[in-house]
């Protein structure tokens, strides 16, 4: 085939090595050879009709196709022979004009043919929808313009042998709709041949409209209601019943089809060219000549004046024109598209894109048009690839060398690095051991197996479960979770136990170490020794206790000696109150105050002897709201305070007289923050995955952040009156149940209860 190209293509070096290498190739191949692979192309194009399989509505739309012609050719054998039931099938009611016989005839030939072409097979319909539509286009467009116009032009007398119909405006001249839907169903044939699907989607609407129109007819002929099928006296025929039904089955037929308007179909052109081409000729030039041949004889020999008669014959001609001009742009646009495609597939060639793929599943001269182009493209893209493994094999040699030298002082500073990392894994100071997803010891430091008595093969391959205290193996399983879902860990304490079965403490930090894909094999974990630290804090701890100890003895010798006058001092006011009731209110507010700076300090002494007092833990099950509701029961909930209490009970084994103490410290502390303000006081129970969980908080005005770390120290107050002892006390009591406390900003205490195993 030809190609156009411009000398900027001649110059293109690429287009010049691209065309050197189709010269070779072509050299190389046999023209024998390439007939044949074009013939093997050619005949299996038929294949892919017989392959495709047609869907229920296609079968559907070409039956009622098959209907709208067959009743149309009954019609028109009716009028040919003069049969009356053909022309009204019901007696004394409207006739089917002549025209619209003959357009029916079309209008089945249209819908069957669009069908096909929906079916992907497209054959004779360019030629057959072409050569009909033109037939009801000159028909109904030529009685239209007369309709609207009033020219006579003979179409209305042509084989007309009707002596008078009531509801026959002009006699021979179907209804206004009937033109406007046979226009219709033309345009849905011309818009089938279009490869623009929005133009194919119009074929709904006009399905919708003709059925519509149609459906109302029926209505009108059942109802007797002139009007609905369209007769208006003097000026517009009425609908004959048979016409509106093949009118409704058209719009059905059109209207099935619309789930294959809504993508591209592709069809296989089977009809060659030029036979294409001599059909549409024909159509263009006998159909109109036949046509207008037929009517101007047919005005000739008619009674009507000259003037109306000239008239008529120009409006026949400039009808006919105006039809051989349409049909002549439309035509030429279908047949002009395939070649237009491959005009620009030709274009992306020129700019080297050679992914194009031209037109072959069709059997006529584009097919093979597009067979003979995509081998070429072939032959092209085999060319370009030959040249670009010549360039290379040439550069091969170079690129290996530097490759070689580049991954020579790859390696060299990579066994600098690991001769380093080595160093620092093995003399660290630190416990090192890497491990795997299951907990294996692969490899570990020196420092390592020598703290714990092992030799390094003895490490290896071990599990690190056995070498952990009893006492730390749930923390460590916890800490290997969290590492799964976070990738790392750090600053958790861990017990590890010596091949003697000592123990000692370690603060264990761990990252993840990964494959060359990106995946996590194991992690290397770092453990620092902590036993001078914990053999200092032991210390410092049994100094603190020691202290504390001396403290409580002595609390405990003054508390007996200071209790015994305040419980005098506070009988001597009750009886006061009792003997002299109608004392004024400042003398009563006095006894008051008496009263409540006494119970102040046993108060405050209870604090004391509660952080003092050393007893064991008796635990017991009991339920966790009844022990709240005693502790209620004991504090004087003020008006001004909402308590709200969970709605879930927890069965815990605990101390009760010691849990309330936790409780009452921490409730009238939340009642002291709160003040005199309006607030509440929220108590929750919420179980966690591995513990379960009470929440207290109040709606006060919350703890400073700068004395959060010392909330929980002794004697530390922010209180007038307070000892400072009441949080301390409370940490020390959970803590003696093997509970965790601490504080969540801004206001809520939290205590933690791990579940039982």
């Amino acid at each position: 085939m030809g190609m156009n190209r411009t000398s900027h293509d001649e110059d293109n070096p690429s287009f010049q090595s691209l065309k050197s290498g189709m010269n070779k190739i072509a050299n190389l191949e046999d023209n024998q050879d390439r007939r044949k692979e074009m013939t093997k192309y050619k005949t299996c194009v038929p294949c892919i009709g017989t392959m495709t399989m047609t869907k229920p509505e296609i079968k559907i739309a070409k039956i009622l196709a098959i209907i709208v012609f067959g009743v149309g050719v009954l019609v028109t054998i009716g009028w040919i022979f003069n049969i009356p039931i053909l022309e009204e099938v019901l007696p004394n009611t409207v006739s089917m004009k002549f025209s619209s016989a003959v357009s029916f005839i079309c209008s089945g030939i249209i819908l069957y043919f669009i069908s096909k072409i929906q079916d992907g097979k497209l054959g004779l319909g360019e030629i057959a929808i072409a050569a009909s539509g033109m037939v009801i286009f000159l028909l109904m467009v030529t009685l239209l313009v007369s309709s609207l116009t009033g020219i006579y032009t003979g179409v209305e007398r042509l084989f007309v042998s009707e002596i008078h119909d009531e509801h026959t405006a002009v006699m021979g001249r179907p209804p206004l709709p009937s033109m406007i839907n046979f226009v219709g169903i033309v345009l849905a044939g011309i818009f089938s041949l279009s490869n623009y699907v929005k133009f194919k989607k119009f074929s709904f609407w006009i399905g919708l409209g003709v059925l519509v129109s149609g459906g109302t007819s029926i209505i009108g002929h059942a109802t007797n209601l002139s009007f609905l099928y369209y007769y208006v006296p003097g000026w517009d025929s009425g609908m004959a019943f048979h016409t509106g039904a093949l009118f409704v089955l058209s719009g059905v037929a059109l209207m099935i089809l619309k789930s294959h308007y809504a993508v591209e179909q592709t069809t296989a052109r089977t009809i060659r060219l030029r036979t294409k081409l001599i059909s549409l000729f024909l159509t263009a030039s006998v159909i109109p000549t036949v046509f207008v041949g037929a009517l101007v004889y047919n005005l000739a020999k008619s009674s009507e004046p000259i003037a109306t008669l000239g008239n008529g014959i120009v409006m026949l001609v400039s009808v006919t024109m105006f039809g051989v001009i349409i049909f002549a742009l439309i035509t030429s646009k279908f047949l002009s598209e395939p070649i237009t495609r491959l005009r620009k597939a030709t274009d992306s060639i020129s700019e080297e894109h050679l992914e194009i793929r031209a037109e072959e599943d069709s059997s006529d001269e584009i097919g093979d048009l597009g067979r003979s182009f995509n081998h070429m493209i072939q032959n092209l893209k085999t060319a370009r690839e030959k040249l670009v493994s010549a360039e290379q094999l040439e550069l091969s040699e170079k690129r290996a060398i530097s490759q070689y030298l580049e991954l020579k002082k790859t390696y060299e500073i990579l066994s600098a690095t690991e001769k380093r990392y080595r160093n620092l894994y093995e003399y660290s100071p630190d416990l090192l051991r890497s491990i795997s997803e299951d907990g294996l010891i692969l490899d570990c430091n020196d420092n390592y197996a020598k703290s714990l008595g092992y030799t390094k093969a003895e490490v290896i391959g071990a599990s690190i479960f056995d070498h952990t205290a009893k006492k730390s193996i749930k923390e460590l399983s916890r800490g290997i979770e969290e590492w799964r879902k976070t990738g790392k860990i750090t600053n958790q304490t861990i017990w590890l136990k010596r091949k003697d079965n000592s123990e000692f403490p370690t603060l264990l930090s761990g990252t993840s170490l990964y494959d060359e894909k990106g995946d996590i094999v194991g992690r290397t974990v770092s453990l620092r020794d902590m036993t001078e630290v914990y053999t200092a804090k032991e210390a410092l701890e049994g100094e603190k206790a020691k202290r504390l100890m001396t403290i409580g003895e002595l609390s405990s010798r003054l508390s007996h000696d200071i209790r015994n006058p305040l419980s005098v001092i506070h009988n001597i006011t009750e009886l006061l109150k009792l003997r002299y009731p109608n004392k004024d209110e400042k003398e009563l507010s006095l006894i008051d105050t008496i009263d409540k700076s006494a119970m102040r300090i046993s108060y405050q002494i209870e604090d004391v002897l509660n952080f003092v007092r050393s007893t064991d833990i008796k635990k017991e099950p009991c339920s966790l709201l009844q022990i709240l509701q005693a502790c209620i029961d004991k504090i004087r909930l003020p008006d001004n305070v909402k308590l709200i209490l969970p709605t879930y009970d927890l069965q815990v084994d605990c101390d009760k007289i010691k849990l309330e103490i936790v409780f009452e410290n921490i409730i009238g502390n939340a009642i002291q923050a709160i003040d005199t303000h309006q607030g509440e006081i929220a108590i929750k129970i919420i179980p966690e995955l591995h513990d379960d969980v009470i929440e207290i908080s109040d709606s006060g005005p919350g703890i400073p952040v700068e004395i959060l770390p010392q909330i929980f120290e002794p004697l530390f107050t922010t209180k007038r009156s307070g000892t400072g002892l009441g949080l301390p006390t409370c940490k020390n009591l959970i803590e003696q149940h093997g509970w965790t406390i601490q504080v969540k900003l801004p206001s809520t205490f939290v205590i933690k209860i791990p579940r039982r195993q």
